[in-house]
């Protein structure tokens, strides 16, 4: 994006978490929309015997849906104090979470109209918040990700390591999809950034030639249930996310 297109990205983003409100049905992204509690609790029983135990204890078998995300909540915050306090080595971060960590999703409505705004996915030790469109396709993605705070400054804190926007097409393809160009940040706590860009399938990587003030990219892990301000669109001061993407950028690949 240019710089004039940057500005106009930023003044587009919006707090609008007053006017929401959240449900713990899950939100069907292949499908382009929000699953029933049926469904839901079926997913979560499933991912149960598929991570934990075969056999889904008794007192759990009539969980409603938000005993079940309470109990996905407090198997992903093991991994995100795990990573805080000593770090998680990478050679063994999938074997944890394949038996830690439990998904689970949060959606948002608008209250006026219950239509779907935004979704997040908690998995270990991070969480995807997705925003949807009025075609009900995610068109844009904050990644939050746990770092060992060696210097405790960023005390109960994640940052926010990936932001990614989708330029869909006008048109579905020949299978019914929706295709999409996209543009991915990549944030790292010390102020690099780093570009994918794939565009009319050609896609091409850069990274910035300076580091840049990424304080505003740290957020306050949320007490289960305090989820509204998770989906904060605007998150950066005025004009402060277009110096963060205006930065010059040298290509890699």
């Amino acid at each position: 994006m240019s710089k004039t297109d940057l500005k106009w990205f930023e003044k587009g983003l919006q707090d609008k978490t007053e006017q929401l409100k959240t449900v713990y049905q899950d939100w069907n992204y292949a499908y382009y929309k929000l699953q029933s509690e049926e469904d839901t609790h079926w997913l979560y029983a499933n991912e149960y015997k598929k991570r934990i135990s075969k056999r889904i204890p008794k007192e759990m078998q009539d969980y409603t849906l938000e005993q079940w995300a309470r109990f996905a909540y407090n198997q992903n915050l093991k991994m995100v104090k795990m990573t805080w306090e000593s770090g998680i080595d990478p050679d063994k971060y999938n074997a944890i979470l394949g038996k830690t960590a439990f998904p689970f999703m949060v959606t948002a409505l608008l209250e006026c109209n219950e239509q779907p705004y935004a979704y997040i996915v908690f998995l270990g030790s991070g969480f995807v918040v997705s925003f949807i469109d009025e075609y009900n396709r995610t068109y844009m993605s904050y990644n939050f990700e746990a770092f060992r705070d060696e210097d405790n400054t960023h005390k109960g804190c994640v940052f926010l390591d990936g932001l990614s926007i989708r330029y869909y097409h006008d048109e579905k393809d020949e299978d019914g999809s929706w295709d999409y160009d996209y543009t991915d940040y990549e944030f790292s706590p010390d102020g690099k950034i780093r570009k994918v860009e794939e565009i009319n399938g050609i896609e091409s990587v850069y990274e910035s030639d300076r580091r840049v003030n990424v304080e505003s990219n740290w957020q306050k892990y949320p007490e289960f249930g305090d989820w509204l301000p998770l989906f904060n669109m605007k998150r950066w001061k005025e004009g402060e996310l277009t110096d963060l993407l205006s930065a010059k950028y040298a290509i890699i690949e």
